[in-house]
């Protein structure tokens, strides 16, 4: 299995992005990507749980670095029906207590309405992104437009192994004018829940 290497990331939220926008589109789009997504978001956590194309997609937040930048860890990726063992683990993520699992497996409406659905602390977000992709300086960086619930923003941002090479970019396109916020913090305070 080719090794994980987790991945900094710098991102900003807003109703509007101007220059920052205008700058990231001043060099070539090299992908575009339309996705709607499930988010399952913990009232006392901060990790990154989704399901996307059918795949829960578990990631973790490994570090913050001195600028404010996050490194993620993916640290799960299994298609539905999935095996209990693996639908246990958004409980780890969370640092929450696992509840007994009724079923081996999971469909996804299973997972949606009886693990997700009986937890107090659990809610899903909906989740619309229209993704421009940008390679500059070997930095992934990207500009959409985001609905968390049907409530629409702007984020940008840049990613890449190495902080400092984030960073560089992050200022020659003026990220750093906005704070760094990630998706589950963003989408938190889009729908009214407390931000751990």
């Amino acid at each position: 299995m080719e090794k994980i290497i987790p991945r900094w990331e710098y991102r900003v939220f807003a109703e509007d992005l101007g220059a920052i926008e205008s700058n990231i589109r001043a060099h070539e789009v090299t992908r575009v990507k339309e996705s709607a997504e499930d988010y399952i978001v913990c009232r006392t956590s901060g990790n990154n749980v989704k399901v996307r194309d059918g795949l829960l997609d578990i990631k973790q937040l490994e570090n913050v670095g001195d600028d404010s930048l996050e490194q993620w860890m993916p640290v799960m990726k299994v298609g539905f029906p999935a095996p209990a063992d693996d639908v246990a683990r958004i409980f780890s993520a969370f640092d929450l207590v696992c509840p007994e699992m009724g079923r081996d497996e999971y469909t996804y409406d299973q997972f949606i309405e009886e693990i997700v659905g009986g937890s107090d602390e659990l809610a899903v977000v909906k989740v619309t992104k229209n993704r421009n992709g940008f390679m500059i300086r070997e930095v992934i960086v990207e500009v959409a437009e985001v609905t968390f619930d049907g409530k629409a923003f702007k984020t940008a941002a840049a990613e890449h192994i190495d902080p400092a090479l984030v960073m560089e970019v992050a200022r020659e396109l003026g990220l750093d004018e906005l704070p760094n916020v990630n998706y589950i913090k963003a989408m938190k305070k889009a729908v009214g829940m407390e931000v751990a």
